[in-house]
């Protein structure tokens, strides 16, 4: 389960990075693109939490899953929170 739990963290930071470098609606909300980081705790599925953005960023949170579900990862297995 540890791998499982690395792997998604590291999809998660690489999605991350990827929206930092690529231009879309996500840009226009507030987060703090110096210091955002993902990490990931499982309770049943994985609980996704990005730090370091506003609780309120939609367009962040359907990046991150999008990239997620492209790297192969279940939405149904996964939610993610924002939190500064």
């Amino acid at each position: 389960m540890e791998g499982e739990s690395k792997a998604i963290e590291d999809a998660v930071n690489a999605a991350l990075d990827k929206a930092a470098k690529t231009d879309g609606p996500w840009k226009q909300e507030p987060v703090n693109w110096g210091d955002l980081s993902g990490y990931v705790s499982r309770y049943g599925g994985y609980l996704i939490t990005i730090e370091e953005a506003s609780p309120s960023c939609p367009e962040l949170h359907q990046f991150v899953r999008d990239e997620l579900i492209d790297a192969g990862f279940d939405p149904d297995e996964f939610s993610i929170v924002t939190e500064w």
